[in-house]
This record gives C-alpha cells, structure tokens and sequence, in this order.
C-alpha cells in the first residue's frame, strides 16, 4: 500500500509518499514548493491543493497503485461533505 502525505500552508505545499515496509511506513520520496507572492493571496481551499501537486508530482509511481491520502485541511473535508449532501 502506498500511502501519500500532504500539507499546505500560507507559503509552501509538500507531500511525503511512503510504502509499507515488513512492518511500518517507510518513505520513499519528499516533494515541497515555496509559493510565489501572487499565489500567497490565494484562499485556503486553493493552497491546500498540495493533495493534487503530489498526485501529479508522483503520477508515473502512482498510476496503478492503490493509494491512502492523508492530510489536515478542514475546507477540503468541508467541500467534499457538500458535494456529497448535493
């Protein structure tokens, strides 16, 4: 199971992918990005799309694995509780 981290904040966006070892975690890539000044002004939905950046960072490790996503963004939960009440 490969199991993907991520976080954004007011500056920078990173992610941590991991694979399961004999017994725990163990990572196998880091990806971060500084933001620009324009991309500071950003609302906090958009910055934490750190979750998309490691996809795409990772995709050709990805493309047929089964992945766990983990992250601390209270919009995103937010949006996808709306979608899925609509």
């Amino acid at each position: 199971m490969t199991t993907l981290f991520c976080d954004g904040s007011s500056k920078a966006r990173g992610a941590m992918l991991a694979r399961k070892g004999e017994s725990k975690l163990r990572p196998i890539g880091y990806f971060s990005r500084m933001l620009s000044r324009s991309k500071r002004l950003l609302s906090i939905a958009e910055i934490e799309l750190s979750v998309v950046e490691g996809l795409l960072h990772w995709h050709l490790l990805l493309r047929y694995s089964e992945v766990l996503i983990f992250w601390d963004n209270r919009a995103a939960q937010f949006i996808l509780t709306c979608r899925q009440a609509a």
